[in-house]
């Protein structure tokens, strides 16, 4: 069965996040997860299932089956709203690997005693 992957933010990190996915599993289920209604639409029209919700809220992380989630990747535009989607993921799916993209170097101690497998630092363009 494919692995199941959920992308929540789907700006420019989580562009690229779907779009390395799509590349390298191009069988995988994979749900993104977005406040923006055109962020939505954007990730219905390059493959992904698309859901209207907040990260940091349980209902929409029911509706977007975080649950069932093999991997997790958070690549919303703030630190702290990272931080607390990542605290809502993990409660709801323990097993999930979890890839978080940060923002501030600063932050990354935020997310080391979580259990989060993997932490990238976005850097703004040159």
């Amino acid at each position: 069965m494919a692995d199941y992957i959920l992308v929540i933010g789907y700006g420019d990190a989580g562009h690229e996040a779907v779009n390395a996915v799509l590349e390298a599993q191009p069988d995988a289920r994979l749900t993104v997860l977005d406040t923006d209604f055109v962020a939505v639409a954007e990730a219905a029209a390059n493959g992904a299932v698309a859901v209207v919700g907040d990260g940091r809220d349980r209902c929409a992380l029911d509706e977007a089956s975080v649950d069932a989630a093999d991997r997790v990747f958070i690549t919303v535009p703030d630190d702290l709203a990272s931080f607390l989607v990542m605290r809502a993921v993990r409660t709801m799916n323990p097993d999930a690997v979890i890839v978080v993209v940060i923002r501030d170097q600063e932050n990354h101690g935020l997310f080391d005693s979580y259990d989060v497998t993997s932490v990238h630092i976005k850097r703004p363009p040159t």
